[in-house]
């Protein structure tokens, strides 16, 4: 289930790449409902269960899922769960098609306890895994990305049990027993390349007289996502609902195998509501919730004033004290790559980057990387040096690139997730870019590689990415946590 809220994350605009492959398995679906299965078994195997989902988004298929649950012979379970979501996105007369597959395979032993784990994703060609062990608390695994191999180890915290289908099935009948009662599961997951421990909270919210119960569950990391799960009586689910947001709620339904994908389209314009006039190009006041105003972060464009959040294009002061901390190398923006650093030596002629002044490198830089990559939306989060490789990508793949490249050049850099208003959308969309600090001048300066030409006062920064801030991709689901569902307003 939570597999499948990762997938809608990553496809959703691009905001939805990347946000969390998470794996908590199917949580509930575990009895036998094989007749007529093509699932192979070795000798002494038995199909515990097998079930199709398709889910649908404004009554188009966009998603298969398949899940197997197999006991062996030592009574120890083998569960298998597969996802495939086809989605359609346009942007200002452009169409593409993202396409994901993940499959998730955990052994248990007999008490339903994880002990193995092949974790395997595949977006648009790119293809990460993890593959390991899980044995007295301690997690060891390999994981695999564009062509590298990391060995992972951890120690899980006391109060982490990783279960399996059987595992879990077992707990949820036995600890959730009436209306308002809540388990917290825990599962590992791969996201943004990182094999990382989620959790998700279980709540009873409804038991009939035949059996049949309903959950409603929330990923502690992903609040803003709501899923409710409808489970009958024989253990199998009878429907999924999976809230992301006003309009955006993706439905799964029981199925006898998968169906046709690829005419889904989702619009990249539904994060939040708009209200009041388009905003201005020099300063904006916008009025957002409480809760969300309390954690968006101060800088020299924006501040809290009052109740409303205050934008301007002109920065104010606001020092960087540790300019050298924007200047390293880091897992997104690998600035010790010998070939970002050869290209960046070109698009600067041979000189040394002091020699070119600052305004003149920025130039050469942001116009090197719009040549570079080519618009596509469909495209996994990737790194500079990967993007690079690559030629292609979205917002986050031109920040990292020109993140790396202003780096290199000797200018502090970082990037910047958020929104952006697109004036020829009429709406706030999921956005990253990049902010540069002029050592000289002291003062930041607001680039934008992706999307040039928008004024500062028209994005609104949930954070920033790089040292303890996780990955582009990861920090930008994060962002969007906080507004996802509510209103942007501009008050004149």
């Amino acid at each position: 289930m939570i597999v499948v809220e990762g997938l809608l994350q990553r496809g959703r605009y691009r905001w939805l790449q990347r946000g969390g492959l998470v794996v908590v398995t199917v949580l509930v679906l575990a009895s036998c409902a094989g007749h007529g299965s093509s699932v192979q078994l070795a000798p002494g195997d038995v199909l515990e269960a097998e079930q199709w989902l398709v889910g649908h988004l404004d009554g188009q298929a966009m998603a298969n899922l398949h899940v197997v649950v197999v006991r062996h012979e030592d009574g120890t379970r083998t569960s298998t769960t597969a996802t495939h979501v086809v989605l359609q996105r346009s942007l200002l007369g452009r169409e593409f098609t993202i396409s994901m597959r993940e499959t998730n395979r955990l052994h248990e032993d007999a008490d339903g306890m994880v002990q193995e784990f092949t974790i395997s994703q595949e977006e648009m060609g790119r293809q990460i895994s993890a593959v390991g062990t899980v044995r007295d608390g301690q997690v060891q695994a390999t994981v695999h990305r564009s062509g590298e191999s990391q060995e992972v180890h951890f120690r899980l915290a006391d109060d982490v049990v990783l279960l399996g289908q059987e595992g879990m099935q077992r707990r949820m009948v036995a600890d959730i027993t009436r209306v308002g009662e809540r388990m917290q599961v825990h599962s590992l997951g791969l996201v943004q390349g990182r094999l990382v421990v989620m959790d998700a909270v279980l709540t009873c919210t409804a038991r009939d007289a035949d059996g049949t119960v309903t959950f409603d569950m929330r990923l502690t990391q992903m609040p803003q996502m709501t899923t409710t799960v409808v489970v009958g009586a024989d253990g199998l689910v009878r429907s999924m609902h999976l809230r992301l947001g006003p309009g955006m709620e993706f439905t799964f339904a029981p199925a006898a195998g998968p169906a046709r994908l690829g005419t889904a389209a989702l619009s990249i314009m539904e994060l939040v509501t708009v209200r009041g006039p388009a905003p201005r190009a020099d300063q904006n006041r916008y009025r957002l919730l409480r809760t969300a105003l309390e954690q968006l972060p101060e800088d020299a464009f924006q501040r809290v004033d009052g109740d409303l959040l205050l934008v301007t294009t002109a920065p104010r002061d606001w020092p960087l004290e540790d300019p050298q901390s924007l200047l390293v190398a880091e897992p997104h923006v690998e600035t010790d790559d010998p070939q970002l650093q050869a290209w960046v030596a070109r698009v600067l002629g041979g000189r040394p980057a002091v020699k070119v002044p600052l305004e003149e490198r920025i130039a050469l830089l942001i116009a090197a990387v719009q040549s570079r990559l080519s618009a596509d939306l469909s495209i996994g989060d990737l790194s500079a040096a990967e993007a690079y490789r690559a030629g292609r990508g979205d917002c986050t793949e031109y920040s990292n690139l020109l993140t790396a490249a202003l780096r290199i050049a000797g200018i502090p850099a970082r990037v910047e997730v958020g929104f952006v208003y697109a004036v020829e959308l009429g709406g706030w969309g999921g956005h990253a870019w990049v902010s540069a600090y002029d050592q000289q001048q002291g003062r930041w300066l607001n680039l934008d590689a992706a999307y040039p030409n928008v004024p500062r006062s028209c994005y609104i920064r949930t954070g920033s990415v790089g040292g303890e801030h996780g990955a582009t991709q990861q920090r930008l689901d994060q962002g969007m946590g906080l507004l996802l569902g509510q209103t942007i307003e501009v008050v004149p």
